[in-house]
């Protein structure tokens, strides 16, 4: 079941976008934004910021860019 856009928070799915190319995270953001589930979506540059989000709060969903510089996403999934 989908949840309408301002829904409570409880219903609302908590996502961190982790990509070096700012207009790829721009465009994913929007693509989320446009659909019927409600999203609070966070950024991260890079692998580091990405962990220290993550060590923020908790996430539901990690949308991690595989090829980062000198980084790889998939270290986040460790």
């Amino acid at each position: 079941m989908n949840a309408p856009h301002g829904s409570p928070s409880f219903l609302t799915c908590r996502v961190l976008l982790v990509d070096d190319s700012e207009d790829d995270r721009h465009a994913i953001a929007r693509y989320l934004r446009r659909g019927i589930r409600s999203f609070a979506i966070r950024e991260a540059r890079g692998v580091s910021e990405g962990m220290a989000r993550l060590s923020e709060s908790p996430v539901d969903v990690l949308i991690v860019d595989q090829h980062m510089g000198g980084d790889s996403g998939t270290v986040m999934l460790e």
